[in-house]
């Protein structure tokens, strides 16, 4: 009996233990959702974009070159490219505006030997235009260099941090409204913003591409530079009153 009775006391502890701790973590938790966001804020996302005529251009040009002994290939690749890049400044791109982003010596063989029967060449420079009213010029002047190959060629904005704060501001303002809009339908007020995180952003641009041997069948360029757009997107978090 009295091994029973101290089994009964012990099993009544046990269980007032439980229910004690576990009214203290019900009283712990949040008031609201349940979730544990407060029922006094409320969270909502805004976005905006900003379309922009762009005024400045990519390109991607450079010379390839083969030849069955390695210095001749690359004395021709180094002529042609040292003819591509003085069309490049005659039609006032400055230095600071070219950047090479390739120079590469490959060999190449057809036999089962594996030993090179000729080397290829590889020079590429990305080229940044300013003035897109010479744009056109400026493909069809390094294709009559010398280029055999212009591609990658994209449309940009020069400033894009400019642009992308303004697209910043009206996704703001977007996030207020819907925040707005939320509150007052719920019988709400909006207050003070609790706080912001910036979302994902996407530049698109208007790509261009093609073959030297055709642009230099073709005659004059013709190019369109479209628009380009800059979105923002923002996460805020509003209190209630």
């Amino acid at each position: 009996m009295g091994k029973r009775r101290n089994g009964k006391w012990l099993l009544a502890a046990l269980l007032a233990v439980s229910l004690l701790f576990g009214g203290a973590t019900a009283l712990a938790a949040p008031e609201g959702t349940g979730s544990g966001t407060p029922s006094n804020v409320i969270s909502v996302g805004g976005s905006a974009t900003v379309t922009l005529q762009p005024d400045v251009a990519y390109v991607t040009t450079g010379v390839n070159s083969v030849n069955r002994d390695l210095a001749a290939a690359r004395r021709d690749n180094n002529d042609r490219m040292a003819k591509v890049l003085t069309q490049l400044s005659k039609q006032g791109i400055e230095d600071k505006d070219i950047k090479t982003t390739d120079y590469s010596i490959n060999a190449r063989s057809t036999t089962s030997s594996n030993r090179p029967d000729s080397y290829e060449v590889n020079n590429s420079v990305q080229v940044k235009v300013r003035d897109l009213t010479k744009l056109s010029a400026v493909l069809d002047g390094v294709v009559s260099a010398g280029a055999t190959g212009v591609y990658g060629l994209y449309f940009d904005v020069d400033d894009r941090e400019d642009a992308y704060n303004q697209a910043v501001a009206l996704a703001i303002a977007d996030a207020r409204t819907r925040a707005e809009t939320l509150a007052k339908a719920a019988g709400r007020e909006l207050g003070d913003v609790r706080s912001m995180a910036e979302g994902s952003t996407y530049q698109p641009y208007v790509p261009y591409a093609t073959d030297s041997g055709l642009m230099a069948a073709a005659g004059a360029t013709p190019i369109s530079a479209g628009t380009t757009q800059i979105q923002a997107t923002v996460n805020v978090e509003f209190t209630l009153r």
